[in-house]
Order: structure tokens, then C-alpha cells, then sequence
């Protein structure tokens, strides 16, 4: 059984228990598969990017806040992007086959 089905499962059972009805049971399901399951978007591998970027960084430039670290991922050349963008296409992608495994 995979971890969203496992986790889905879990969710609707909880769900019954508090009064919903059998058939909204099986669409929560299939829709919560379906949404753990589904393609990466381009805005879930940005944002984890810039993420594995700030954990990479954030030691070299104690103190700054959120916004100035967005203003300098913004300045961040193509190719140091990029980097970061195939590094956090590849974590997210190998957590997808681990959930539908």
C-alpha cells in the first residue's frame, strides 16, 4: 500500500467517525491520492528551491530577513537557479515515488 493511499485511508476513517457519509468517504479519498500523487508544478519546485538555496545560505548571511533573502534569490544568475531548481525537482520527485510506492 502506498503512504497516500495508507495516509487517505487513514484520513477517511477519521472522517466516518465523525458522521460524514460513506460515498464523500471514497471522494476524499480518491481526491487525496490524487492530489499527493499528482505532477510537480512549477511553483511547488520554485519555492523548494529557493528553500535548499536559503538552507545552503543562510549561515554565510546571518540576520537577514525573508525579504531580503527573495531579493537576492531573485538576483541569482540563471545558472545558479537552475542548479537549484534541478535539486529540488529531483527531492520532490523522488518524495512523490515514495509516497505512491
Amino acid at each position: 500500500m502506498s503512504i497516500a493511499t495508507d495516509e487517505a485511508r487513514k484520513e477517511s476513517h477519521s472522517r466516518c467517525l465523525e458522521g460524514f457519509v460513506a460515498p464523500a468517504q471514497f471522494a476524499f479519498q480518491d481526491g487525496y491520492v490524487a492530489g499527493r500523487t499528482a505532477s510537480l508544478v512549477d511553483v511547488e519546485i520554485d519555492a523548494a528551491a529557493f528553500t535548499l538555496w536559503q538552507l545552503d545560505n543562510i549561515m554565510k548571511m546571518p540576520g537577514l530577513s525573508e525579504i531580503e533573502m527573495e531579493s537576492i534569490w531573485d538576483k541569482l544568475s540563471h545558472i545558479r537557479r537552475a542548479d537549484y531548481t534541478a535539486r529540488a525537482a529531483q527531492v520532490l520527485d523522488a518524495a512523490r515515488q515514495a509516497v505512491t510506492e
